[in-house]
């Protein structure tokens, strides 16, 4: 039997990256990828985010944290250009069993391409300088036998990193003694909540006890201790889309309710929605258009098609529909467009059922401390 491999595959400061192909004297200087004063930092480079300046933080305060910032607008369209060419390199020249995770990140399940010769560390670092030589970007990458693993090692070192979790003595040597926030998945309100039970790394968290981490977690700590323990089995989704829905936000420089400067953004955010969907073979049958107002509240509004659709012009088309008949002449602060119930194909994957997972759980800590709910305190089936 084959031994699966995944490696999970990360584009270091992707959207800094490929700004800096078209403008090289950016290279050494801090600067981010953001919409004006008013908008939100997309992506930052590595020297900018030594300062404090990382994605999501408002691009005021970004020039706060850093004064000689150099804001540049994002250009998604050349960003998904750059995305296609790295998932065509990936799938034409290594494997095509890929799934693609984000517009930066993708895992590979290269299993069968290993040989005595050609290693995991080998292999990885072919794909390494491949990329590097031909689309002059960096990406790091972690090797594991689960995508879990996989995921942890690409975001251990950075960047150009290689790192390798093949076992429960590389998991306790990486990654136990990482912050709690550095476990994927764990959002800062559930570390602000962990933090308080003096678990603050991610062995605190392996080694807290599974009745702890129930109370704390309620019906996700199962999938929490599954992982940690590198219990995930799951293959490669050979075309998932890596969100239940996505959506994209702009913030006028100033209060407005001029028609065309709206109607145009909406366009904009239109387009930006579907290159971020491109190459994923996803329609969506559910479009959402949000309004700020003044008063900084969020009014918003949705239509369900009778038919998926997945072009521009149709997108486009309802969202224009949806702001002309009901927010038209309402002066705004920001506005959203976003789309739900994604269709997508899946391909099987073994799944580790819960009966499996509570098994390998009690037998980790060598007692009954975990009951489905089907279950006798003796761990008899009802």
């Amino acid at each position: 039997m084959i031994k699966r491999t995944i490696f999970h595959i990360d584009i270091n400061a992707f959207f800094p990256s490929v700004e800096v192909i078209y403008q090289p004297q950016l290279a050494n200087q801090p600067f981010a990828v953001g919409k004006e004063l008013r908008g939100v930092i997309c992506s930052a480079n590595y020297v900018a985010r030594t300062k404090g300046v990382k994605a999501g933080i408002p691009c005021f305060k970004a020039k706060q944290l850093c004064p000689n910032l150099i804001l540049i607008p994002p250009h998604f369209d050349l960003y998904n250009q750059y995305h296609q060419a790295f998932v065509h390199l990936l799938r034409s020249r290594f494997s095509n069993l890929i799934e693609v995770a984000s517009i930066d990140e993708c895992y590979l399940d290269v299993s069968r391409m290993l040989t005595a010769k050609l290693t995991p560390t080998i292999l990885a670092k072919q794909i390494q300088d491949t990329i590097q030589r031909e689309l002059c970007l960096g990406v790091s990458i972690g090797i594991s036998y689960n995508r879990f693993l996989a995921k942890m090692g690409s975001n251990y070192r950075k960047p150009m990193g290689l790192t390798v979790i093949n076992s429960e003595e590389d998991i306790k040597k990486l990654l136990w003694t990482l912050p709690i926030e550095k476990f994927y998945m764990i959002g800062p309100a559930t570390a602000k909540i962990l933090h308080t039970h003096d678990i603050h790394s991610i062995g605190d968290f392996a080694q807290a006890s599974p009745e702890l981490i129930k109370t704390l977690l309620n019906k996700n700590y199962l999938w929490y201790l599954h992982n940690i323990w590198g219990w995930d089995n799951t293959g490669v989704n050979t075309a998932v889309l890596p969100n239940k829905d996505i959506s994209t936000t702009y913030l006028f420089l100033e209060d407005t309710n001029n028609y065309e400067v709206i109607i145009d953004k909406l366009r904009d955010l239109c387009s930006e929605i579907v290159s971020r969907t491109t190459d994923l073979a996803a329609t969506f049958q559910t479009i959402v258009l949000k309004v700020r107002t003044t008063d900084f509240k969020w009014l918003s509004k949705s239509r369900t098609l009778a038919i998926p659709i997945n072009t521009f012009s149709d997108l486009y088309f309802h969202i224009a529909e949806l702001y002309e008949s009901n927010y038209e002449g309402l002066k705004i602060r920001s506005v959203s467009v976003g789309i739900k119930k994604i269709i997508y194909t899946l391909v099987d994957k073994e799944v580790n059922t819960t009966d499996e997972l509570v098994k390998q759980i009690n037998h980790k800590f060598g007692k009954d401390v975990v009951f489905t709910g089907d279950m006798l305190p003796n761990g008899k089936k009802v």
